[in-house]
Formats: C-alpha cells, sequence, structure tokens
C-alpha cells in the first residue's frame, strides 16, 4: 500500500478460495483481464498466485485485528489510491471500517429457485387486499403445490428467498423494506406450523390473513 505511483491506484481486499482444486475455475473470473488486474502474489515470493477465486469478505476471515491494522491507512488514505471491500452484506464488517467507507449497495441477483416462475403471478401480487382475497390466494398457493408437484414448504421457501432478495434490492427504500420484514414473519409462521403439523391448507390461510392485516398497518 505504501507503493506510490503516477497513476490513480484501485486497492481491492477480499477474500479468496485458493489450492489446485480450484486452478480452472479460478481464470473464469479473470480471462478477459489478463494483462490488466493482477492476481494476488505470495508472500516473500515474485510468483503470482493463480489458483484463486475472489470471495467476499466475513467476520471469520476479516476479524477485528487484521482490519483494526489498516483503519490508520483509511484515515489519511495516500493520494490517489482507492480501497474497495467486498462483502456480501455490511453487517460482516467491522463498524470502525463501515464508519470510514462509502456504502455501495448493489443489486443482489442470485440464481433463481428451481421453478420460481410458478409462483411470478402470486409474488407480483401480494399482499391480498382482503380477507375474501386472502382465501383465494391460499387456494391458488395449494393449487399450485399439486399441479407442479412442488411441497407447500418449498413454495414458501420460495417466497422467503423472492422477499429477501427484494430487501437486499431496495436498502435506501426503509418503508418497503419494513413491509417485505412483516411479510417475511408471516411467512415463517407458516413454516414453523407445518413443522408442528398443522394442515397446508389452514397454515396458508392463516399466512394470507396476517399478510393482509400486515399491509393494513403499513398502510
Amino acid at each position: 500500500m505504501a507503493v506510490s505511483s503516477q497513476y490513480h491506484r484501485v486497492v481491492i481486499i477480499t477474500d479468496a478460495k485458493e489450492g489446485k482444486e480450484y486452478e480452472a475455475a479460478s481464470e473464469l473470473p479473470w480471462k478477459d483481464y489478463k494483462g490488466i488486474i493482477a492476481p494476488p502474489v505470495l508472500q516473500d515470493s515474485d510468483k503470482e498466485r493463480t489458483s484463486w477465486i475472489p470471495q467476499p469478505l466475513t467476520y471469520k476471515t476479516f476479524h477485528s485485528e487484521p482490519a483494526n491494522t489498516l483503519l490508520k491507512t483509511l484515515e489519511e488514505p495516500p493520494a490517489g489510491v482507492t480501497f474497495f471491500f467486498l462483502t456480501r452484506d455490511r453487517e460482516d464488517m467491522l463498524d470502525t471500517i463501515v464508519s470510514r467507507a462509502q456504502v455501495i449497495s448493489l443489486a443482489y441477483n442470485p440464481e433463481p429457485a428451481k421453478d420460481v416462475s410458478i409462483l411470478r403471478r402470486f409474488l407480483d401480487n401480494l399482499p391480498p387486499k382482503s380477507r375474501d382475497a386472502a382465501l383465494l390466494y391460499s387456494e391458488k398457493l395449494l393449487e399450485i403445490s399439486k399441479e407442479n408437484a412442488v411441497p407447500v414448504e418449498e413454495l414458501l421457501n420460495m417466497i422467503q428467498e423472492y422477499l429477501l432478495t427484494m430487501i437486499k434490492q431496495n436498502l435506501s427504500n426503509e418503508r418497503f423494506c419494513k413491509s417485505c420484514t412483516n411479510r417475511l414473519k408471516a411467512v415463517k409462521k407458516a413454516q414453523d406450523e407445518l413443522r408442528s403439523y398443522v394442515n397446508p391448507q389452514a397454515a396458508l390461510d392463516s399466512m394470507c390473513f396476517d399478510l393482509v392485516e400486515l399491509a393494513r398497518e403499513i398502510a
């Protein structure tokens, strides 16, 4: 970090998987950047580390001791240098680092869950507006489960994944995130009821009624 340059330098701090078993996969993220981005180097060696795959920082790998050694540098950064810390969530970083940085939230686009498209119309019309509509929603979910041979538990997992994704994509919208968080609670309650051997239709009815009430509270 003390090396100076006439060019603007970008330092990306991230975790990594490494080892021969990752060598083939490690080349893929960087195949279009050969000669532009250099991989890490081995300690006390000029040999480049080729068998590595970038991974997000976590408390486990970037705990207080290594993170705190950077505080002085971050408080008085060298001229012409920009640092990037890559994480899945700001909570994975120490508060002392976050307070000295600009947090940039990026849209999270995971691979869609298996057959998640079967719920698209249902998800796009959440929440139901009345108790009558809630019963229709519940019946429709059970139909989707039977028609596609997908257990109700898996449908609830899909709804949960969808809501979590919406929260991560809209972190700046406090009202929207609160609404999604409340809906997650209703889904979690239904999941718990199924584990307690409550009839699936009854668990779905209860969840959809809860969604109606939560929507009224937010409104």
